[in-house]
């Protein structure tokens, strides 16, 4: 979504909670799982939860829908106000102050539930297609949801040239462990345990 051409499915459902009222949301939601075959919610706070058990293969279709039945206003017009993405400067600008970029799949699916197709389309391939954009040999990945490929399916991963290593969200890793295992501090959910309880745990604190 660089660029501010689209809008990352869980963005959209993050904008139709925000924009909207709870009722308006709920009631738009469970119209959409009626027709998807979807169980239904009691109320907004579940409209995330109940997202992540959907088809990846349908999930920006579903969110699509979600949002036209809550009368947002057509995607290119929330992106000319809202600009949640770098641009193509932006990012070049990013690299020139010493910064990397990395990976984070092509659509932010559920890798856990990719097959190998799947693998190819969401992480090996935006892998190569930004290595050739950024100029660089390789980039680091880190999983949507901390949810990491099927065992079956991360050799894929060890076998491509261009992904210097696979983060989950569980904290900091031991040194040794293997590239394709590492763990980052998560940006969701319980901030202050995530990055300074369980990472920091058994750090002794200066006086």
């Amino acid at each position: 979504m660089r660029g501010n051409r689209g809008l990352m499915w869980r963005n959209k459902l993050s904008a139709v909670l925000a924009l909207r009222p709870a009722d308006t949301s709920v009631r738009a939601y469970n119209a959409l799982a009626d027709r998807a075959g979807l169980p239904r919610i009691g109320d907004a706070g579940e409209l995330m939860g109940a997202a992540m058990g959907w088809d990846m293969g349908r999930k920006d279709e579903l969110a699509d829908e979600l949002w036209a039945a809550c009368d947002l206003p057509p995607l290119g017009e929330y992106l000319d106000e809202h600009r949640p993405y770098m641009t193509a400067e932006t990012a070049a600008r990013w690299q020139a102050d010493g910064h990397a970029i990395g990976l984070h799949t092509r659509t932010h699916p559920d890798c856990s539930r990719l097959d190998a197709d799947g693998v190819q389309r969401e992480i090996l391939e935006p892998a190569r297609d930004l290595c050739a954009e950024l100029g660089c040999a390789s980039v680091a990945f880190s999983y949507p949801f901390g949810r990491r490929c099927a065992p079956a399916h991360e050799h894929l991963l060890a076998e491509s040239d261009h992904l210097d290593c696979a983060l989950g969200i569980a904290g900091l890793s031991p040194h040794g462990t293997d590239r394709l295992r590492l763990e980052r501090a998560s940006i969701e959910g319980d901030m202050r345990f995530s990055v300074y309880g369980k990472a920091l745990l058994g750090i002794p604190r200066r006086t």
